[in-house]
This record gives structure tokens, sequence and C-alpha cells, in this order.
């Protein structure tokens, strides 16, 4: 088998969703050895253990794969890549960042230097392949995956004004948008419900529980903590809509979980999600900070079951490409030992 080491962010030791390394390591393991870091919450701790995981592994190690963000979690890039280059190992770029064609325009010197010393480097969305192809650096593509098994579809007959947000309260997910546009739908669906899900420390909490009050919308709007997979898919069983409306993003496994799950599914058309969804066939597109625009496609959704039974079907449909049984192929491939 071949031996792997796998560096990014274990984000379930703090978080209570699990992050692309956690859902690959695992899977991983039908053809190779892998050992990844880190759990560490503290980013010099999480730092440290990454370095002290390469200095014990990488001697026995065939490849080195490193997620890279766009965020500060890149500094983790640059430094793994740094001794994977000095000590002649192959390492694996795999892009994340929604923001990283941003990154690349404002440092594409620095970052042209990182990426052609890379053995390979594999993008989860034609998004991101599509700009850095088009600035001269080779991607292969390797969607982001689920389980399918996990995620049981509910055949749904009509659809009910009965919504979930899975983002949080973080200014990149644009939470306000989604509130003032319940503000307007309420006029119509004085009934509906939102299950909200996010934490007190995310950045706009308390903006988002002042917005409810002032709105009268608490009977309507259920804020809820971060919750397991299988709690929130539980919990998805009782609603019909997923709202999301970042303003950056790559392809999102919320967005593709939402599709399997048949639920019908709308988002801003930002990033990666338009390679994702086709307007009025798997999901609906919105501007992004366009309330106004989505409150009227959810207006438009609601009076429309057909339409809504047509979207969610071809969303499990486009949801069963993201599954392992497909994917696995790619990563055997492009990790194997054989070349």
């Amino acid at each position: 088998m071949v031996n792997i080491l796998y560096f990014g962010n274990k984000t379930s030791a703090f978080k209570s969703s699990k992050s692309v390394l956690e859902t690959l390591e695992p899977l991983f393991g039908d053809f190779a050895n892998v050992s990844s870091a880190s759990n560490k919450k503290n980013k010099l701790l999480r730092l440290l253990s990454m370095l002290l995981l390469f200095f014990m592994k990488f001697r026995s190690t065939d490849y080195i794969l490193i997620d890279v963000y766009s965020t500060k979690a890149y500094m983790y890039t640059i430094i793994i890549s740094f001794l994977s280059n000095i000590f002649k190992k192959k390492y694996i770029l795999i892009l994340h960042g929604g923001d990283l064609p941003k990154r690349f325009i404002n440092n594409e010197k620095k970052m042209k230097k990182l990426f052609i010393k890379a053995y390979s480097i594999v993008a989860p969305s034609n998004y991101l392949k599509e700009f850095f192809v088009k600035k001269g650096v080779p991607v292969t593509y390797i969607p982001n995956i689920i389980e399918l098994k996990n995620y049981p579809f509910k055949a749904r007959t009509s659809f009910n004004p009965n919504f979930i947000s899975l983002r949080g309260f973080d200014t990149p997910y644009n939470p306000l948008m989604i509130l003032k546009s319940m503000s307007i739908l309420k006029t119509d669906f004085p009934n509906f419900k939102l299950y909200f899900i996010g934490d007190e420390t995310d950045t706009n909490f308390n903006e988002i529980t002042k917005y409810i009050d002032k709105y009268s919308l608490s009977e309507n709007i259920y804020i809820l903590p971060r919750m397991s997979k299988k709690e929130w898919t539980k919990l998805s069983e009782k609603v019909d809509f997923m709202i999301s409306t970042p303003i950056i993003d790559n392809t999102p496994v919320s967005v593709i979980e939402g599709m399997a799950l048949g639920l019908v599914v709308i988002s801003t058309k930002v990033g990666g999600i338009p390679y994702l969804i086709e307007e009025d066939i798997n999901g609906v597109l919105i501007d992004s900070n366009d309330h106004l625009g989505l409150a009227n496609s959810l207006k438009m959704l609601l009076f429309d079951d057909n339409l809504c039974k047509e979207i969610a079907i071809n969303g499990r449909k486009k949801a069963r490409f993201f599954d392992w049984h497909f994917i696995k192929k790619d990563w055997e491939k492009l990790l194997s030992t054989n070349k």
C-alpha cells in the first residue's frame, strides 16, 4: 500500500462538522496507509504537531498531501511544501479556498513558485481548475466527496415554507441576507420556519439575534448550535428547502448534502457554486447580497410544487456523482506508486 502524509485542518476536534481531510482519510484507507495532522485549535500548536508528524514520518512516505486554503491556514501550506521540497518528497496541493483566485492575483509570483514544484495540484471544483489553468497552472479536477448512503433521500409530495441554513453567522456566509428575505416572506407565509444553525462565537451572532427581535421573527426562527451530521440530517426531515448565501465559496459540501437529501437548494451564484447548481434544474441561484431576489425566488418555489419536485429529484441525481464509489478511482490513479 502507498504511504501518505496528509496535512490540513481536522476541525471536528473543535467544531461539529468534519473537514475534507477527516472525510478522505478513512476512505484512503482502502488503498493507502495515512497519517495526518492536525486537530489542534491553537494555530501554533497546530503547526508544531504538523512539524512533528513530518519529521517522524517523511522518510517512509510516498506522497505528502497538503490542503490549501485562502485564509490564515495558508501559512501551513507554505511551510510543509517548503520542507517537502528540501527533502525531495512528492507533495500534492489540494485547493479548497474559494478566495484562492484573489490571493493568486495579489501574489502570483510567490504562488507560482509554490505550485511549480508540486508533484500535482488537485481542485475540487471546475471553477478553481479553470481559473488556474488559464494562469498556466496545470490542475487535476477531483471533486469533494460524500458517502451517499449517509444521506437518505426524502421524496416530498408538497413543499412548505420550512427552511434550514447550515453555514453559521460568520461574515463570509452573509446570514443577514437570509433574515432580510424572511422579513419579506413573512407577509405571505406568516407561519414559516427557519432552522438557523450556528454558534454564539460566530462573528455576527449578536447582530442576528437583535434583528430577529427587532422584526418579531422569534416565533419563526430557531437558532440552534452546530450539530453533528447525523443530527442535522435528521433535522432536515422537517424542512423542504436549504438556503446558502455565501459571498465567496468553492464547491460547498453542504450544498451537495442538501441535494442528496432531497432538499431544494437555493444559493448565491458565487465562486464555484454555478458550476454545481444548474438554474431551475437541480437548484436555484440568486445574486449575492440580493435579499429581495431570495425572497422572490422562495415565493415562486412555494407556489410551484411540481418545479420543486423536479429540482429535488435532479439534485439527488447530481449528488450521486460525488459519491466515493465514483471518485475513488481518480485518487487511486493519482496516488499510484506504479508510475
